[in-house]
């Protein structure tokens, strides 16, 4: 068996009831694109022992894009990890068919590195795309995760494993994160 220092989710579906945490009753959309910090948390309540947390840092929107950095902090299988991203915040019509309610919309890019049981270093790479009730930053985290094989300065190197993101999310204290 293998183990990561930078493991991401494992992208599974979560199970019903979603991310067990308390939600934030100050995190709203309009509060977010007026920037500051959002936590989330997208841990597996069918995964005890383990967690999975997103912070928001958010720049106030200029006109309706707002930037976003974020840093993603999990435990699995014992490790703790951390991934950075960055991306952009907006709030839209939602894209699913039959609606046009407002959606909170966060896409992000990143990456994290992680060492295999072996002591190589492996790049993990990922993209993320949050749909976010813009009452409540309740909703979905869409994306794909990707890791490499080893990875060393300058040398060409494979993705050895792809797999799906869709979990849910809500907001949650930053002091918990």
């Amino acid at each position: 068996m293998r183990s990561w220092l930078g493991i991401a989710a494992l992208g599974i579906l979560v199970g019903p009831g979603g991310p067990a945490m308390a939600e934030d009753p100050a995190a709203t959309g309009a509060a977010l694109m007026k920037g500051g910090e959002f936590c989330l948390d997208m841990s597996a309540v069918d995964r005890p022992g383990t967690f999975q947390h997103l912070k928001l840092v958010v720049q106030p929107a200029s006109d309706v894009i707002a930037e976003v950095h974020a840093i993603q902090r999990g435990n699995e299988g014992g490790y703790e990890y951390s991934n950075q991203f960055s991306g952009t915040a907006t709030i839209a019509p939602s894209n699913d068919a039959g609606s046009d309610a407002p959606t909170v919309y966060v896409t992000m890019a990143g990456n994290g590195m992680g060492v295999a049981d072996n002591g190589n270093a492996q790049l993990w790479t990922f993209t993320y795309n949050l749909a976010l009730d813009p009452a409540t930053l309740v909703g979905k985290i869409y994306g794909a995760e990707f890791e490499s094989d080893n990875v060393e300065n300058g040398t060409p190197f494979t993705i050895n494993g792809a797999r799906g993101v869709v979990m849910d999310v809500a907001p949650m204290a930053c002091a918990d994160y």
